[in-house]
């Protein structure tokens, strides 16, 4: 059996989202989901443990492959090496028809980046839409990239915002981006 990869993890708990005619996900809809991979599947995966998959609760260690093996059954596939199979021969056509390029890349920058902010929004101890942006670190790093500088370090102690003003800032970027006033490709991971 295929072993745990991080790569098509991300793509199998896109491909759950999908399934469960969903565009974004929010804790309550782990209990929905995980009624729906019993019906489906006739195999159980705790609502708990659906959160833990999709960043909604605190987790140590990586999922089991029985539950990884359950998810892609729930998508449609004969398990998880069916799926990381199905992955490859997917990149492997992408790959043949397109050749690389900055817009692809920034395509793909931006789903990561995507992802990654929403997981940090959804782990936020505050409500994230209740929370503001911090001038100071916006200054701090719209002078860290302006300057000639190679590195920049936000240092405080735990609790103190510092996820979550970066994922404001980030936000702040990505729209100046949408609106055409810059051309950066960002990867946040």
């Amino acid at each position: 059996m295929t072993s745990f990869l991080p790569q098509y993890y991300e793509l199998l708990k896109h491909a759950v989202i999908t399934t469960a005619g969903l565009s974004n996900i929010t804790p309550h809809d782990c209990r929905i989901i995980a009624a729906e991979i019993l019906r489906k599947t006739k195999n159980s995966v705790s609502e708990t443990t659906l959160k833990r998959v999709f960043g909604f609760a605190y987790s140590k260690f990586k999922p089991s492959i029985f539950t990884i093996d359950v998810l892609a059954r729930y998508c449609g596939y004969r398990g998880w090496e069916d799926f990381c199979l199905s992955q490859e021969t997917k990149l492997s056509k992408t790959i043949a028809k397109t050749a690389p390029n900055w817009d692809n890349l920034k395509l793909n920058a931006q789903k990561i980046t995507n992802l990654t902010l929403q997981v940090l929004r959804n782990k936020s101890v505050i409500p994230y839409s209740q929370t503001i942006s911090r001038q100071t670190v916006t200054d701090h790093l719209d002078d860290f990239l302006t300057g000639d500088y190679n590195a920049t370090v936000l240092a405080s102690p735990a609790g103190y915002g510092k996820t979550v003003a970066l994922c404001h800032w980030l936000e702040e970027r990505l729209l100046n981006n949408g609106e055409g006033n810059n051309q950066d490709v960002v990867l946040f991971f």
